[in-house]
């Protein structure tokens, strides 16, 4: 699975890098030296975006996801399982309140 992220990873950098460059046109360059402070974190957004994007469109990664929000609905769901996991927690100072699903 590793060397299927690696490969996921390249393609999505060079997706950015030629969106970056058709974009370089619209930027405005800014005096780094008086500026250096400021960080363009709109590029950085955008290339977390795009390699989200494409990483959900896998189906080891959906698979995944799925997985996740089953074993959250386990949980949320028994009363049992709830309180064995969350008083494990508790002894290793795990601090959460509650189990969180993006699906």
């Amino acid at each position: 699975m590793l060397w299927l992220l690696n490969e996921e990873f390249t393609r999505t950098n060079q997706k950015i890098e030629s969106e970056l460059n058709a974009a370089d046109s619209l930027t405005l360059t800014l005096d780094e030296e008086k500026y250096s402070h400021i960080w363009d974190l709109r590029c950085i957004a955008h290339a977390i975006n795009l390699m989200a994007d494409d990483l959900v469109k896998l189906d080891n990664i959906k698979d995944l996801i799925l997985d996740r929000g089953k074993i959250t609905r386990f949980f949320n769901n028994s009363h049992q399982a709830s309180t064995i996991l969350f008083q494990d927690l508790k002894n290793m100072k795990i601090k959460i309140e509650g189990l969180q699903t993006m699906v």
